[in-house]
């Protein structure tokens, strides 16, 4: 993303997907392109941080792999992927937090204000997880807007 958000973007374009399976991912990604969406796809969190570090991608909505990992490692790469926003001074993405239940999340859910997207999931689902991502991340493209022209 080019910052477009911060200047009155009215609705978030590109979408990074974090799954470790590939048919999820596949699947994940034709909905969204079906509703818009330009996708990207990594297997796990360490491509995703290689993709931040080595292209010039900042998806306005993020969508991470949160069943079978240790919470405080997703937090912890979900806080690297935030300095790459930082540094930029552009808003922070919208975290969807796939995952099988909500209550293991609430650390995550608290400090990154994500939405949690319940594993098995349709495309409903997924449009209404991506949606409610959206404005949050309107929300602080708002803010930084905001912040940046009192300056």
């Amino acid at each position: 993303m080019d910052g477009n958000a911060s200047r009155g973007q009215t609705q978030p374009t590109n979408v990074l997907v974090i799954e470790r399976y590939k048919n999820i991912r596949d699947c994940v990604k034709n909905a969204l392109e079906d509703s818009g969406y330009s996708v990207h796809t990594v297997s796990n969190h360490d491509e995703a941080i290689n993709l931040f570090r080595n292209q010039d991608i900042k998806p306005q909505i993020i969508l991470v792999d949160a069943l079978k990992y240790p919470l405080d490692y997703v937090l912890e790469n979900m806080n690297k992927v935030r300095t790459f926003y930082k540094n930029d001074n552009l808003p922070l993405p919208a975290f969807i937090l796939m995952a099988e239940n909500q209550l293991s999340l609430n650390k995550i859910y608290k400090e990154m204000a994500a939405t949690i997207l319940q594993k098995s999931f349709g495309t409903e689902q997924l449009e209404t997880s991506v949606n409610d991502a959206s404005k949050i991340y309107l929300k602080r493209a708002q803010e930084v807007h905001n912040s940046s022209s009192h300056l």
